[in-house]
């Protein structure tokens, strides 16, 4: 058999480099940047943790509650939620609970007009014996100097005159006495005069401002005491009300500046303004889709400038993060 000698073929040139795979190299990068995200948040959270206090809380525009003094039938309901009133505007009206019957004046009228005529009549009779007992003083005086014997007839007559002028003017000022006396007796007590039940109750806006809430409708009865309009004045104090949990307690403090922060981020100031303790994390309150949160702490928070205020105003019942520095 007979061998051959294979010849190699070996070359020295630069065997070159691979295509670069582009869709390797960004995957590359975004597992390095997640990376140092999740680690970024970690190391957020672990400051956050160890250096501020968080809670919740609701904004609260402050409201005044419109209530009947007694109960009844609505007949007239003139305002609407979201509608602007002035001071003393009529909100609605309440049937009178009772139909009471006008008090019968006719007696007591012609009583009254009795006693006038008769103390008038009085005043004449007065005044009719003041006349004569002094034209008899001059009759008197003629009389004890002789000088008019004519004249003393009719000095007796005048005499007589004044007697029966006090006779009367004695019964008519005891008949005035009696009549006076029946007349306050007929009189009905003030009170029942003035009793409400018998009038329609009118119920006005206490102040001027914005109805939040309307209760009731027209027809319905409405009860004694029981919220039958809601108002906001313009002027009303807004605030937060907020809840922390009580191993924060030592952190927190009058005065002292949070951030208060809504559901889209939009982050404002607020100053608290009281502490108090509380055994739930709200009191209860109609809210939509609101879910409590457990708390031995309670803050009111204020807002610190104008701005705020204004924001503050617009997002009534909106839930809220309250976050604030251990200090």
């Amino acid at each position: 058999m007979r061998l051959r000698n294979r010849q190699a073929y070996i070359s020295t040139l630069p065997e070159g480099e691979p295509d670069k795979n582009k869709a390797s190299q960004i995957t590359r990068w975004l597992y390095f940047s997640v990376l140092i995200l999740m680690v970024a948040y970690l190391v957020y959270i672990g400051f956050t943790r160890f250096t501020q206090f968080q809670g919740r809380g609701q904004v609260e525009l402050e409201k005044t509650i419109i209530s009947p003094e007694r109960g009844g039938q609505i007949i007239s309901l003139v305002v609407k939620e979201g509608q602007g009133l002035q001071r003393g505007s009529l909100m609605a009206s309440i049937k009178a609970s009772r139909v009471c019957r006008p008090v019968d004046k006719s007696r007591t009228d012609k009583l009254s007009f009795d006693i006038d005529l008769k103390k008038v009549e009085i005043d004449l009779l007065k005044k009719r014996m003041l006349s004569e007992q002094s034209a008899r003083s001059d009759f008197s005086l003629r009389r004890a100097l002789e000088l008019d014997r004519s004249r003393i007839k009719q000095d007796e007559q005048a005499a007589r005159k004044i007697a029966d002028m006090k006779l009367k003017v004695g019964a008519l000022m005891s008949e005035v006495t009696l009549q006076e006396a029946a007349l306050n007796k007929a009189q009905p007590p003030l009170p029942v005069a003035l009793d409400s039940g018998c009038i329609e109750q009118q119920i006005r806006a206490p102040l001027s401002g914005v109805v939040y809430s309307v209760s009731h409708k027209v027809y319905e009865f409405a009860p004694r005491g029981e919220p039958l309009v809601t108002l906001i004045a313009y002027d009303a104090a807004v605030r937060i009300e907020a809840f922390v949990e009580n191993k924060y307690r030592r952190y927190i403090a009058v005065d002292m500046l949070v951030d208060v922060v809504f559901p889209d981020g939009l982050k404002t100031k607020g100053s608290i303004n009281k502490i108090l303790s509380s055994s739930a994390a709200f009191p209860r309150k109609e809210v939509k889709d609101y879910e409590s949160l457990e708390s031995s702490i309670r803050l009111h928070i204020v807002p610190v400038n104008d701005v705020d205020e204004q924001i503050w105003r617009t997002q009534d019942r909106m839930e809220v993060t309250i976050r604030g520095f251990k200090e």
